[in-house]
């Protein structure tokens, strides 16, 4: 169950926090939610078009190619023949029925629905109206023009659009969701211009819901622009989408002149000197880049030029995701907040697979491939940013002062490190993620839900599910919302010997302390974790500090403090001890070991510790190993990860 604050310290600490410049614009959207004038806003009527496939062809921004990659030809038309059966996967996850009708026997204004329908996560809804399942579809046209695939999203199409009429129910709710579906539904457009089943009927259909989308976009800017995150940058690549349709049009010009200058605004705010995204979360950064490389396609194709500041950001963006990247599996780090998003899932082996995104803003960003040829250079192809020279920068020279790494590309590991300058996702500062060979070995929980009821309402954010150390059981920062922290913790890096990464963290709530965390690379063996608790006042009883790894599922056995893990012929031993550091003798450590909330080692117990989640609305089972010493004023930890 998530804890809150009280109302006047969670006010107070919001003013601090978050400033005039985000609880302006949400106060101003709250006002217009509740006094009911969104409800009035009145759609201007839809323009006289001459020509409505001339009008798409304005915002046709891809350059569709078939795959060169025969294994992935194979994939591609598996996928599309799953759509023609009716199934989808949601959230990038197994397979599911593809269902666009809605639970509800009547709809209302898009205002009067919350997080749940009908006791349903209304991401459910959501995810299949993002129409994502269009892409394999276009990329199995490119490979056989098979008139089934244009058949299926012109019937799809159908049956959303007389589903959700303008402005009613749930689908209408987020105007970020309203934006993404512009992006599949111009690539279809493009894709399956020439078709038979791209009759004028449905293309005029299609223009006119292009143009109700992007007149739902504008009544609620106030509530993305209060948030600072990938709803504005999604919200304003619509209007530019939009914009480029109806660019005849006196609407069409004021859309995507905004949405181009809210565009600049949003990265120039959101993406730090660092590379670091406002989110903190790997992959609202990849969604962030895929808005970012669509968006530099647009603004080409209306003929603007993004700012050099721009740019620059986006370069160090792209940095920042590489160096997260492992370079063997193409995977990353599963930080902060993850819905399933994966809005240009192009060139993809799964969804987890980071490469696609790290190869095309490689080459839109820095100008040069930074990974060799391979099936990830379709979302390159598809965007129409093929490298003709072969200029490489090889990605494992690519770092980011933002991610602390040691080891090398086979086997490497990060140590957490920051200070906030936008809201916190998790609440994760001095989390530890270990790679070998492909298999992340010390893992990070991800998210599974927003919207269901406790214990899984967000619940994977707190501190106890990282890789880090927890004082009292209380999380780093004070939890505030579902999506919001307060109190926020501070981490800094401090200077390091070669193969070593250090950080200090200051927490400043209740039981206020500080930790220092020192991460090893040892050549050959594996790493060396020093941590360094020390509380700001003497406590008169002692109080619980637990240290905790998430660890893959294989085989385990535990002696004495020590966890031997082994699958086949990969093995790792988590060897954990506790010393007073005043005489540096050996303290009693209680350990334990949970698997999927059950607990098969030591009295601990807790039903959201021992699972990983790789997408939204997915858990599999995982070993959350941790352990308890208990302490009045200082404690180091030393843990070796012998692989």
């Amino acid at each position: 169950m998530i804890k809150t604050v009280n109302q006047f310290k969670r006010t107070y600490l919001l003013i601090k926090e978050l400033g005039a410049s985000q609880l302006i614009p949400f106060a101003i959207y709250q006002a217009q939610l509740r006094s009911g004038s969104l409800e009035k806003t009145i759609l201007p009527s839809y323009p006289v078009l001459a020509d409505p496939q001339h009008a798409l062809k304005k915002a046709f921004i891809f350059n569709p190619s078939p795959s060169q990659d025969k294994t992935h030809k194979t994939k591609i038309l598996a996928e599309a023949n799953d759509v023609l059966q009716g199934r989808y996967p949601p959230f990038g996850g197994e397979s599911a029925p593809l269902d666009l009708t809605l639970p509800l026997s009547s709809l209302e204004y898009w205002s009067h629905y919350g997080d749940q329908i009908n006791g349903r996560d209304i991401k459910t809804i959501w995810e299949p109206a993002r129409f994502t399942w269009v892409f394999p579809l276009c990329q199995a046209y490119q490979i056989n023009s098979d008139e089934s695939y244009p058949r299926i999203f012109w019937q799809n199409l159908e049956i959303f659009l007389a589903a959700n009429p303008f402005n009613q129910g749930p689908n209408w709710t987020s105007a970020q969701e309203v934006a993404l579906r512009l992006i599949p539904w111009i690539l279809a457009a493009q894709t399956f211009a020439n078709s038979p089943e791209s009759t004028p009927q449905r293309i005029e259909q299609l223009v006119q819901a292009i143009w109700q989308h992007t007149g739902r976009i504008p009544q609620t800017l106030n509530y993305s622009r209060s948030q600072n995150n990938n709803h504005l940058l999604s919200e304003a690549l619509g209007l530019m989408i939009g914009g480029l349709v109806f660019s005849e049009t006196t609407a069409g010009k004021r859309w995507f002149a905004q949405g181009f200058r809210e565009f600049q605004k949003g990265i120039l705010k959101q993406v730090e000197n660092d590379g670091t995204y406002s989110q903190h979360s790997t992959n609202y950064h990849r969604l962030m880049l895929h808005l970012a490389l669509l968006f530099k396609a647009a603004s080409a194709k209306a003929g603007f030029t993004p700012s050099k500041k721009v740019t620059q950001k986006l370069s160090l963006a792209t940095q920042w995701l590489i160096a997260q990247m492992d370079l063997r599996s193409g995977k990353a780090p599963n930080l902060g907040h993850n819905d399933g998003s994966n809005i240009l899932p192009t060139g993809c082996s799964d969804y987890a697979d980071y490469r696609p995104t790290a190869q095309a803003t490689s080459r839109a960003f820095l100008g040069a491939s930074c990974l060799p040829a391979g099936p990830w250079d379709e979302l390159s192809n598809w965007l129409g940013s093929i490298e003709t020279d072969e200029a490489i920068i090889r990605a494992d020279s690519l770092t980011s002062n933002a991610v602390h790494r040691v080891g090398n590309a086979q086997t490497w590991a990060t140590l957490r490190s920051l200070q906030f300058h936008s809201r916190p996702a998790h609440a994760d500062l001095l989390n530890i993620e270990l790679w070998h060979d492909g298999v992340n070995l010390l893992a990070d929980a991800g998210t599974y839900a927003y919207n269901l009821p406790d214990p899984w309402q967000n619940a994977l954010s707190g501190t106890m599910v990282h890789n880090t150390v927890m004082v009292n059981g209380q999380d780093q920062m004070t939890r505030a919302g579902k999506f919001l922290w307060l109190d926020r913790a501070r981490a800094f890096t401090l200077p390091a010997k070669p193969n070593t990464v250090s950080a200090i963290m200051y927490c400043d709530l209740a039981i206020a302390y500080t930790h220092v965390r020192t991460l090893q690379y040892l050549p050959d063996q594996g790493f060396e974790v020093l941590d360094q608790i020390e509380f700001a006042r003497l406590e008169k009883t002692p109080l619980p500090v637990t240290i905790q790894f998430l660890l893959p599922d294989w085989r385990w056995n535990i002696e004495g403090n020590s966890l031997t893990l082994n699958k086949g012929q990969s093995n790792l031993n988590v060897i954990v001890d506790g010393f007073d550091p005043a005489d540096h003798s050996l303290m009693p450590g209680f350990l334990s070991l949970i698997r999927a909330g059950e607990t098969l080692s030591g009295n601990d117990s807790s039903p959201i510790r021992g699972w990983i989640s790789p997408t939204y609305l997915e858990k599999i089972p995982a070993l959350s190993f941790s352990v308890t010493f208990n302490t009045t004023k200082s404690l180091e930890i030393k843990t070796r990860l012998i692989l």
